[in-house]
């Protein structure tokens, strides 16, 4: 008898019969992530001086603004330099306004892969024919947008 083909297609956890329908999901979700990526990332504003000996004074830059910039704030930067920090990876780094839209983009592909939305999971299962339950083998093939 033969074994028992079962496939699904997946989007961080939910499933769904086709892979139309689960990239649409992907889409969406994408969507989203435009904004909630930046919950990611800190940015302060700071202004070049010497140091002051004060606990803001990283003997360049200084914290003009103890407060972290609202995600509306951070993509209407033009001019300026900033504290950094991407939550996701840990870094930390001082850089100017025009070094911002590389860094914001290395950070949201960070939150993307971990939070696993860059791609559908497209996942088969081929179960024993005479117990349903027990599979046998998984194949997982990832589609991209």
């Amino acid at each position: 008898m033969a074994n028992l083909a079962e496939k699904r297609y997946e989007v961080q956890g939910s499933v769904f019969n086709t892979l139309e329908e689960a990239k649409s999901e992907l889409k969406n979700r994408l969507a989203e992530a435009e904004e909630l990526y930046l919950t990611m990332v800190s940015l302060k504003s700071c202004t070049t001086m010497a140091p002051t000996g004060d606990h803001n004074s990283t003997g360049y830059f200084y914290v003009m603004d103890s407060n972290y910039l609202e995600p509306s704030e951070i993509k209407n930067i033009t001019d300026g330099t900033f504290s950094f920090h991407n939550k996701m990876t840990g870094e930390h780094s001082f850089i100017i306004a025009s070094e911002l839209q590389g860094k914001l983009m290395l950070a949201k592909q960070d939150y993307l892969e971990f939070v696993r939305l860059t791609f559908v999971a497209e996942v088969t299962e081929i179960k024993d024919n005479s117990t349903p339950q027990r599979v046998i083998d998984c194949q997982v093939v990832q589609h991209t947008l």
